[in-house]
């Protein structure tokens, strides 16, 4: 990810995505806690890490004791109330809004095209983050508190732009805090903070393990997506696919969630689209393939199919595709593609001939501020 591998709570890119770049806001859990790694770029480190460094030798984590000393509607607590707190907090993104379409060159797209999306997300009432707490360094597992519920829409503005400001509470006045409220736990987020080696790697990817799994979805499986913001549907019919979906996959076919118009490009996974849509340009309607393909025999999985004139493959690894009558068998690495590339989106494989490097627009495979009202319910 562009962003949140530099700097925003992983210390160690999660296995499978080290090559990916993406410019979405939930591809993976977040954290209050950042690690203040020895590599991070040096841009960062050098426009505010440096300076937040000067205040707080700890500024990489944020305080949330604020959130324990005032009440709902802002007013000062009760000063007997001891105010309890935890060490860190975990945001879980919603189901579906990863598949949201965002712009590496408008960092604010993807909030923007939330209300637009196909699966009304971004609109009043909608759950962005499922929010967990850590109560104390090295948990066992994590607490959920509630859901970060929009009150609006997303909107830009010049003031949130230009003039609005962020109060961090500094780890040191969250350490007064706790000390006030109990100085054990106090003193056992010291021993922890104070140790150098967990300074530089505190942060969501430890958390990220601790977080609900959803169970896996039967097939047939579809999820939602955003095919140039018309809405869309994308459907699998093999087990570990719908298994590999995680919260995003939903179970039943696109036809029963109410996208019945199956549309299709040569060699590429089926999308279905709401009913009234027609099929136009290279998506071509799924009832008038090619006659002569409907013929041939369907494949077992994985399968694969070269393209560009032969010069690159195409390896696809769901029943359906591979049933769709011009896929050979094996993967595109038996054929003698070796090299893998993937879009710089994330979406789009293409594996080519030993020797190719990546185009400009893609990169190799892995291993396999924007103004809103919330609300903590």
């Amino acid at each position: 990810m562009q962003f949140l591998w530099q700097v925003d709570g992983y210390a160690q890119i999660p296995q499978g995505l080290a090559a990916k770049q993406t410019c979405s806001y939930f591809e993976t859990p977040l954290s209050s806690h950042s690690p203040l790694r020895d590599d991070i770029a040096m841009p960062l480190r050098d426009t505010f890490i440096t300076a937040f460094q000067k205040v707080d030798p700890r500024s990489m984590f944020v305080g949330v004791s604020q959130m324990a000393t005032e009440t709902q509607q802002g007013a000062k607590g009760n000063a007997l109330i001891t105010p309890q707190f935890p060490f860190a907090l975990v945001l879980k993104p919603a189901p579906g809004l990863n598949s949201v379409k965002c712009n590496f060159a408008e960092p604010i797209s993807q909030l923007l095209n939330l209300e637009s999306s196909n699966q009304g997300l971004g609109v009043p009432g909608s759950t962005l983050y499922e929010v967990y707490a850590a109560k104390d360094p090295n948990p066992e597992s994590l607490e959920h508190l509630g859901s970060l519920v929009l009150d609006s829409t997303f909107t830009s503005s010049t003031f949130g732009d230009t003039q609005l400001f962020f109060r961090h509470t500094f780890y040191a006045d969250e350490m007064k805090a706790m000390q006030t409220a109990d100085p054990n736990r106090a003193k056992k987020w010291a021993e922890y903070v104070d140790d150098e080696s967990n300074y530089k790697k505190e942060g969501a990817n430890i958390y990220w393990p601790l977080l609900p799994v959803p169970p896996p979805v039967a097939p047939p499986c579809h999820v939602l997506v955003d095919d140039n913001l018309d809405p869309a549907c994308k459907e699998d019919t093999d087990a570990d696919s719908c298994a590999k979906g995680g919260d995003t996959e939903q179970p039943g076919t696109c036809t029963a969630a109410g996208f019945p118009v199956c549309c299709y490009v040569q060699w590429e996974h089926p999308l279905w689209y709401k009913g009234g849509y027609r099929c136009s340009g290279q998506l071509k309607d799924c009832g008038t393939k090619n006659q002569n393909l409907l013929n041939t025999v369907a494949v077992a999985p994985p399968c694969h199919v070269t393209v560009n004139y032969q010069d690159e493959c195409r390896e696809f690894t769901n029943a359906e595709s591979c049933a769709t009558g011009y896929m050979k068998t094996g993967s595109c690495t038996a054929s003698g593609f070796p090299v893998c590339c993937t879009q710089a989106d994330g979406l789009g494989q293409f594996w080519h001939k030993a020797g190719v490097t990546c185009p400009d627009t893609f990169v190799p495979c892995g291993p396999q501020m924007l103004q809103s009202d919330v609300t903590i319910v």
